[in-house]
């Protein structure tokens, strides 16, 4: 096994620990910058738990290039404790239902990093419980240097950086746009564009952004009408076949019932590509790409790293 370089428990812990997020990048960055710039990312692979919530994390993948050890990281976010001023007032809503509105309600986010003592993704995954991977992101080996026409291959501290500049833009937990979905895919989609990562999905696996099949992102909304015309005009047609041939109540029943769901599958697996694409372009509007971008060119012009 190898030697770890370092003892620092925001890379190798003696026992898995969980730390705020800017924390965590605080330390990484200002503490650590000269081990963490050779602990280069291997995978980020973006899951979903299985659990009623369907909580959405991350988990990544890194290899400290010298000694050879990996380090191995859950990211997410959740619902913190506070609402915001905005929206605290529900003295006018009914007790019976105040609680469950409140947790729809926009409050601070609480990003978090965990952290595996074993060098294994395992005691990430037994936080979330039985999970699938929805998609991952690979990193080919390609020259480190910084160039005109190179990009670095990331690091942890690449890592350290990116985070904060989302948790700054978007420090709340919202139910319907700023949830564990869009942190783990802003994520996902400023290291592809940025370190040119190559996405791979899983088909057999549960959507993203989706909770029992319902998508919970208003930006990806594509209107779930199209699905219910879909069904709407196999119902309309069997109404008028029945009004004609009453006989054929039984054998049209399985039909509709069968031709419809097809047609709705068919409908749905197209809505959900032009859903996703959709949510990609709104995340990536948010310019965290090119902020991003910015910070490393100013590192870069200070000395304060550089890559190997």
């Amino acid at each position: 096994m190898p030697r770890k370089p370092h003892q620092s428990r925001y890379l190798f812990p003696d026992v898995f620990s969980t730390f705020p997020l800017k924390t965590w990048a605080d330390v990484v960055f200002k503490e650590l910058y000269l081990i963490t710039e050779e602990c280069f990312l291997e995978q980020v692979v973006h899951c979903k738990a299985l659990s009623d919530m369907e909580h959405e994390f991350l988990v990544v993948c890194a290899s400290h290039r010298p000694s050879g050890c990996q380090i191995w990281l859950g990211i997410d976010r959740i619902a913190g404790g506070t609402t915001t001023k905005r929206v605290r007032c529900t003295s006018h809503v009914p007790s019976s239902t105040s609680a469950s509105i409140k947790t729809a309600l926009p409050c601070l986010a609480n990003d978090q990093v965990q952290v595996s003592h074993d060098g294994t993704p395992a005691p990430i995954i037994a936080q979330h419980g039985e999970s699938v991977i929805l998609s991952s992101v690979d990193f080919t080996s390609r020259p480190n240097a910084y160039g005109d026409d190179k990009r670095p291959h990331p690091s942890l501290l690449h890592l350290a950086i990116l985070l904060p500049i989302i948790c700054k833009h978007f420090p709340l937990y919202m139910l319907l746009s700023y949830q564990c979905y869009f942190f783990a895919r802003a994520t996902c989609l400023a290291l592809i564009d940025c370190f040119d990562g190559v996405e791979k999905g899983d088909s057999k696996a549960r959507g993203a952004g989706t909770w029992r099949g319902l998508h919970v992102s208003l930006w990806s909304a594509i209107p779930g009408s199209l699905c219910r015309l879909a069904l709407g005009g196999v119902a309309l047609a069997g109404l008028t076949l029945l009004s004609v041939h009453p006989a054929l109540l039984v054998p049209y029943g399985g039909l509709a019932v069968s031709g419809g769901w097809k047609l709705y599958r068919a409908i749905s697996l197209q809505i959900a590509v032009n859903r996703r694409e959709i949510s990609d372009n709104k995340i990536r509007e948010h310019k965290v790409l090119e902020e991003f971008s910015a910070r490393l060119a100013s590192i870069r012009k200070t000395h304060l790293w550089m890559s190997v």
